[in-house]
């Protein structure tokens, strides 16, 4: 099991990308005063204030595509990916990561593949290293 920290994960959705989003989505088709109006109201001092109901909700729709291109990922790889707000766990049956996911692991650095990171470099995120973590269970040994 892999487990990603996305740092800073709520700052990163400020006015202009809310608005950006609701503005240029095809499934919601908003009008400019409404995608101003809700970026109004979703956001706090430039940005979704973690705490707030809505701001999980419109991180969610913001990342589907980037949720879909991480998903393929793994799902090509054999592993299964999942995340929750900033929280990005990749997990798979099979002995070692595929090196699509983690390109390299040492006892204290780990590497991940260069398509996975640049995913979620390219849509504005950065990892909080202090909390990458790799977790191996044996699961019938003894």
């Amino acid at each position: 099991m892999l487990n990603i920290d996305l740092k800073n994960f709520f700052d990163e959705f400020n006015y202009g990308r809310v608005r950006g989003y609701f503005l240029k989505n095809n499934y919601f088709s908003l009008n400019e005063n409404i995608c101003n109006l809700i970026a109004k109201i979703a956001c706090y001092k430039n940005k979704l204030p973690q705490g707030s109901p809505c701001s999980p909700v419109i991180t969610n729709l913001i990342l589907l595509s980037l949720d879909r291109r991480l998903n393929q990922i793994c799902k090509n790889s054999g592993c299964t990916y999942t995340r929750y707000a900033d929280d990005i766990t990749i997990s798979t049956n099979k002995s070692i990561f595929p090196k699509k996911i983690i390109s390299s692991y040492e006892e204290n650095s780990i590497t991940l593949g260069k398509k996975f990171i640049n995913e979620i470099i390219s849509s504005g995120f950065t990892l909080n290293e202090k909390k990458l973590g790799y977790m191996i269970q044996l699961i019938g040994k003894k």
